[in-house]
């Protein structure tokens, strides 16, 4: 900027100095400031408000998932002891069905032992996956329904066989739906192309040798696994497999796509835990040697990702299990090549404080971002905390954040224990969370959503106007990208869903001043060429049953469908287009064997 600072006389010089500087300053103080993590200030700021219990039992609700399609919200969770329990909201959390004054539909038809239950829609299709004990082992299920989640039209037993089976997750597109689980020391995935119908789903494919499965798809052709033993990807809807070399890997792995960008972030554990990400620009035949995210932290964990356009999100848990505990943010803008110095989300160092590993990142449109985590606020309580941004994560709620519980008695939103018992999902600037809450001796499911305060007295920016609500007989896409056309069976590559979906906003800068004011960028320029290895379409097998000729059995009438696999109860859900994950490296407590 040039400024014009020639006195015309001496007798006014000092003066014209003075302010000559002044101006000088506060134009270079302005062009730093803009690039400063700063918190929101904007037309209006979410709270969340008018908790409502679910569950309404007398024990165990535990593990709550949510999401969903437009204004239509679904939840569910176990009740451990007799079964899963789902409700659904077709108005954002107005109103639920089963109404509060009945009982939660139970999804187990035999009421067996169920535990860390997860979610999928898109479209009218609801998909739930779950680990459940039958006959004394753990097998995982599907059930699908078709029409908003007023009702389920099967329930699919996908493994058979005493291996014990647990973490699975799941993706969705249209009528695709995928399935990852573990089970032993392996990873497995199968997929249908008919909603998860009977006599739909693929023998099951082994992936990895390791445990802690995440998925992701996109455009009913592309999908994406990873565990800890690296990352497979699929460009013909689960036909082949291609594996990818990335090293170092490491464990608790992330996946998330968008369009031909996919992103797969994970941590090296150990007592000085880094995470690593590579990301991909091509529906995931080339992808970049893995970078270290966060260089400004030697102890870095749990990383959850986002993704919309060419942006994507990083939140990651530093420092666990004492008073540095942070929840911090990174963003790119131009589809991974760049990373925004950390944001840090969560409440500042606290004697006694710790905070959780981040749950879901969500947005639904690319502009709207949230994510929560848990914060201790004493030796004996935790509370649930969200973070907003209105501007695509340039800027965001200061912390220590929002109070999503607002119960001074705190939640078990978590206590670290590994396994997430909280979940929030997101429409535009509406977010809705739940959470486990113990009241008394008895485990509650817990539900709020956003409701916009009036303005700060320190407002300095605009943010978005509340978006209009869709309702589920027009919206037959996923709320990941504004697209109201399409229905959920009619789109078969994801390039048709790039020429039709909304194009969010590009974040200001990539490139952020750290805390010390040196700026930090951890770009990974090098893309390497994918050394891979493809395997065969799929397995042969024994089964006693005969597969059609494309290749697929019927898993419930199979008896040697699955026997092997193991895992953490990681836990991802997709609206069609995304997987979004829970994690866990251990075995709920007394559920399986």
């Amino acid at each position: 900027m040039r400024h014009n600072c020639r006195p015309r006389s001496n007798l006014n010089r000092r003066v014209l100095i003075a302010a000559c500087a002044l101006i000088i300053l506060a134009s270079v103080l302005s062009s730093r400031i803009s690039f400063q993590p700063v918190g929101v200030y904007g037309q209006s700021q979410p709270a969340f408000g008018g908790s409502i219990d679910l569950s309404q039992i007398g024990a165990n609700a535990s593990n709550p998932d949510i999401w969903n399609s437009g204004s239509y919200v679904y939840v569910v969770w176990a009740q451990n002891n007799s079964g899963l329990e789902f409700r659904m909201s077709p108005d954002g959390g107005a109103t639920w069905y089963p109404p509060l004054s009945s009982a939660p539909l139970n999804l187990a038809q035999d009421g067996g032992y169920s535990s860390a239950p997860l979610l999928s829609a898109n479209g009218s299709n609801v998909y739930v996956v779950w680990p459940e004990v039958v006959d004394g082992s753990a097998q995982i299920m599907e059930a699908t329904s078709t029409n908003y989640g007023e009702s389920f039209s099967w329930t699919i037993q996908l493994t058979y066989g005493n291996s014990s089976n647990i973490t699975p997750v799941i993706a969705s597109w249209g009528d695709n739906v995928y399935v990852a689980w573990s089970a032993g020391t392996y990873s497995f995935v199968s997929c249908s192309n008919d909603s998860g119908a009977p006599g739909t789903w693929t023998l099951p494919y082994n992936y990895g040798t390791q445990h802690e499965p995440e998925i992701a798809a996109w455009g009913g052709q592309y999908v994406y696994a990873v565990s800890d033993a690296g990352l497979v990807v699929s460009s013909d809807n689960c036909q082949s497999w291609q594996s990818e070399s990335l090293h170092p890997w490491g464990s608790e792995p992330w996946i998330w796509t968008y369009g031909p960008n996919a992103y797969a972030a994970w941590e090296s554990k150990g007592n000085s835990s880094v995470v690593y990400y590579s990301y991909s620009n091509s529906y995931g035949i080339n992808w970049t040697q893995p970078s270290v995210l966060a260089p400004q932290f030697n102890d870095t964990w749990a990383p959850m990702v986002w993704a919309y356009n060419n942006s994507a999100w990083i939140a990651v848990h530093t420092y666990p299990g004492g008073p540095k505990s942070q929840v911090y943010m990174y963003t790119t803008s131009d589809a991974g090549e760049n990373w925004s110095a950390p944001i840090q989300l969560s409440q500042g160092p606290q004697i006694g404080s710790d905070t959780s590993f981040p749950f879901t990142v969500t947005s639904s449109d690319g502009q709207n971002i949230f994510v929560a985590w848990s914060q201790q606020t004493n030796a004996n309580t935790w509370q649930l905390y969200a973070s907003y941004s209105p501007d695509a994560g340039v800027n965001w709620t200061a912390a220590p954040g929002i109070d999503v519980s607002q119960n001074p008695n705190g939640t078990q939103a978590s206590n670290n224990n590994d396994l997430a018992n909280a979940a929030i999902a997101s429409y535009g600037a509406n977010c809705y969370a739940v959470w486990q809450y113990m009241v008394g001796n008895t485990n509650q499911v817990y539900f709020a959503s956003t409701q916009f305060s009036p303005p700060p007295t320190t407002s300095t920016s605009t943010t978005g106007n509340l978006p209009t609500s869709t309702t589920g007989t027009t919206m037959q896409s996923s709320t990941m990208v504004s697209i109201t056309s399409r229905s959920s069976d009619s789109i078969s590559t994801s390039q048709t869903i790039v020429s039709t979906s909304t194009t969010s906003s590009a974040k200001a800068s990539t490139t952020l001043a750290s805390e010390t004011g040196s700026v930090v960028t951890s770009s990974s320029s090098s893309v390497s060429s994918s050394t891979t290895t493809t395997s065969a379409a799929r397995p042969t097998t024994t089964n006693t049953s005969t597969p059609s000729a494309d290749n697929k059995a019927t898993a419930s009438s199979d008896p040697n469908f699955l026997l092997y696999g193991m895992g953490g109860v990681t836990a991802a859900a997709s609206m069609g287009l995304f997987a979004m994950s829970r994690r866990s490296e251990k075995k709920p407590t007394g559920s399986f064997n």
